[in-house]
């Protein structure tokens, strides 16, 4: 809140600073200082978080002047000697890389204001702020954010806070509440607001809108009469001197009573999928057509496509009959995880079900499973399901998800929030509870914040709604909780069915011991090997696919690439499926030699590049032994004089030199030899068993770092 300024004046700051986002540094007022407390960087009353660091910048205040970078943030907290009007200055030092929009939050005891300086002129000296209304109690707060990342930086230091003389001090408005906010068409709406002044009483208050005008003359009242359209609330107060404030605002919104989204997906119609076997069902008073029914061991999906996200009650219509299930399984899969529902179908058929109410994310939509499989004793209705957007404040973590994994120790958080009223917010909490607990507050939409600094191991991220006192908002949907959030190392996995897991007979290890890792394979095992040795946590992402060759990998490459961004290292083992297709080796061949184009070097080669270009390492494996020319075919009577093998064992020396040609500084396991030794570990001629893919882990294991 500026002190006075011409009418004119008034505008052209405003429009600076309030559509431009860029205050200037304005020459100090004349006042005689009646008191004046200056707070330096590193002195009582400072708090910081994040990374600063000492600057070599010249003309600091004092000692030195630090700063800071990538979302760090410093405050100054100042001790005021009486309740008064003050005007604030910063102090900071020049530097090419300073930010030119240095975001400075003063908080005063009528709310907080947002000035933006420009670091890279006016170093060595004090900048004039602004001039606001201190309570002594609380004192005076500057809070500098280091928005950017690198290369730019912004410079802390010191901020001085300097009485001001004047025989009547204006008062301060505030808007405390207006609720609810967006607003109905006919809403009852409340208003809360309040004022200060620092050497006086408040006596009057006035309220106005935009649209309808004047609203009211009193701290708080209600009205259920606004017009349709986004209205500028705005609130003034009077001190006893007769001096009005200058206007505060906040934003309303109000629409036309709404009817809640509805979603209806119908068996057969878009958004449907089924497994196993459905027939049409002679079930009376179907939704639709007709319904379905199955005795069998089978799935039946329907997913809908949500056009916002938010809290959504969920219905299932059946239709009766005398051998339906009494305890049907039904599972909804919401935003952060699935419940499943049983229902009755013997009664209540042909009308709508309520299963209960969850929060969907947009992206993901809502997907509800009827799971079937009593063939001797029950049928299993699939009819329609019904999704209806709640009128409930709700809070969802899109990102990051339960078991998520990366390499960077900076870690960025988004939620989507739902039915919030003026004031509210969104708190995220890092490891609640833990001695590394950490909170961030943010109260614009789209939700994000980033926590810096993580240590590896696994984490928590919790979010809660605050409301404008900063208590939490109490409700089903106000609260989002993700687990295993893991900083650690990232593995991708690519190749054919032997890198997919074809043939792994031993369930038992299928599941990695953090639940990352599943679906068999050796990828499992080796994240329980490697985060036991490292101790922190390991993902081994399995993207091989059957039946593929290196040809195929060079294709796939960018999108496996594109799809994880976060990953470190390329496990890669293509050649079984090349040797079947007789794929020239391209042997001692480089880039442009005749026979190298398509041979089984130029495409490996071209998975290479891909990922070395993308900043990751690849580690290539060496085939293994082939014991028959397919799986299902008779096992050879000399294996190693197999042409498959003959040729395998050239793909072999090819990897070798693509080592050496790429300067890879890992070498991968050697297949080949190994399965030479133990064929027993095979389950077929092609594929290993159990057994082999536990060796396969250990065989990675010791070729990694």
């Amino acid at each position: 809140m500026p002190k006075r300024m011409s009418v004119s004046g008034f505008v052209f700051f405003s429009l600076l600073c309030g559509i431009l986002m860029l205050c200037p540094v304005m020459a100090a007022p004349a006042s005689a200082a009646a008191a004046e407390v200056i707070v330096d960087n590193g002195g009582a009353g400072t708090s910081y978080r994040g990374t600063w660091a000492v600057s070599g910048a010249p003309d600091p205040y004092g000692g030195n002047s630090v700063y800071g970078r990538g979302g760090a943030k410093y405050s100054w907290k100042a001790s005021l000697p009486q309740t008064g009007v003050y005007e604030v200055y910063a102090w900071w030092t020049e530097y090419p890389s300073r930010a030119t929009d240095a975001p400075l939050k003063i908080t005063y005891s009528g709310g907080s204001e947002v000035v933006r300086v420009n670091q890279q002129v006016n170093g060595g000296q004090w900048n004039y702020l602004g001039t606001y209304s201190f309570d002594a109690a609380k004192g005076g707060k500057v809070l500098l954010t280091a928005e950017s990342p690198a290369p730019a930086s912004y410079s802390a230091d010191a901020v001085k806070f300097v009485l001001a003389s004047g025989e009547n001090q204006p008062p301060t408005a505030v808007i405390d509440s207006i609720s609810p906010n967006p607003a109905g068409l006919g809403d009852m709406v409340a208003f809360e607001g309040h004022g200060t002044d620092s050497d006086g009483t408040v006596t009057g208050y006035l309220w106005s809108s935009s649209i309808d005008g004047n609203l009211g003359a009193a701290a708080s009242f209600s009205t259920a009469v606004l017009s349709e359209g986004t209205h500028t609330i705005s609130l003034k107060v009077q001190d006893d001197a007769g001096e009005w404030s200058p206007w505060v605002s906040k934003t309303l919104t109000v629409s036309p009573s709404s009817t809640p989204v509805e979603v209806i997906i119908d068996n057969g119609g878009a958004g449907t999928s089924s497994t196993g076997l459905w027939a049409v069902s002679g079930g009376a008073d179907p939704y639709g057509k007709d319904s379905l029914y199955s005795r069998e061991t089978a799935t039946y999906t329907w997913h809908a496509d949500l056009s916002q996200a938010g809290a959504y009650e969920v219905y299932m219509w059946w239709t009766e009959y005398a051998s339906r299930s009494d305890y049907a399984p039904v599972t909804v899969q919401y935003d952060s995880g699935s419940e499943v529902v049983r229902v009755n179908q013997q009664v209540n058929g042909g009308k709508w079900n309520y299963l209960g109410t969850y929060s969907f994310d947009a992206a993901e939509g809502g997907t509800v499973t009827l799971t079937a499989g009593d063939a001797s004793l029950s049928s299993f209705s699939a009819d329609a399901v019904k999704f209806v957007s709640a009128d409930q404040p709700f809070v969802g973590i899109v990102q990051p998800h339960n078991y998520d994994l990366q390499g960077s120790t900076s870690l960025a958080v988004k939620a989507e929030a739902g039915a919030m009223q003026g004031g509210w917010t969104v708190k995220f909490v890092l490891d609640q509870g833990t001695s590394g607990e950490e909170a961030i507050i943010d109260g614009t939409d789209p939700y994000e914040v980033a926590f810096i600094g993580l240590a590896k191991g696994e984490h928590t991220i919790d979010a809660s709604i605050l409301d404008a006192a900063n208590n939490e908002v109490p409700g089903d949907f106000t609260h989002d909780r993700k687990i295993q959030v893991g900083i650690g190392d990232y593995y991708v996995t690519m190749g054919d069915s032997i890198t997919y897991g074809d043939s792994d007979d031993y369930p038992q290890d299928d599941i990695s011991n953090d639940g990352r890792n599943s679906g068999g394979g050796y990828e499992p095992i080796l994240n329980d090997l490697q985060t036991a040795y490292h101790g922190y946590p390991q993902t081994v992402i399995n993207e091989g696919v059957n039946s593929t060759r290196s040809y195929d990998g060079a294709g796939s490459v960018g999108g496996i690439l594109a799809k994880h961004p976060n990953s470190k290292y390329f496990l890669i083992m293509y050649g079984t499926n090349d040797s079947a297709s007789r794929i020239p080796s391209g042997l001692g061949l480089k880039p442009g030699g005749q026979g190298y184009t398509n041979s089984y070097k130029d495409y490996m080669q071209r998975i290479i590049t891909a990922v070395l270009d993308a900043g990751k390492t690849p580690i290539i494996a060496k085939i293994p032994v082939v014991y028959g020319d397919c799986p299902g075919c008779a096992w050879y009577t000399d294996p190693q004089n197999a042409a498959r093998n003959v040729l395998i064992r050239d793909y072999n020396k090819v990897i070798g030199e693509l080592v050496t040609e790429n300067r890879l500084t890992i070498k991968g396991p050697d297949m080949y030899s190994y399965f030479s030794a133990h064929p027993g570990e095979f389950a077929d001629t092609t594929h290993p068993n159990g057994q082999g893919y536990q060796s396969m882990a250990d065989l990675w294991y010791n070729a990694l770092p």
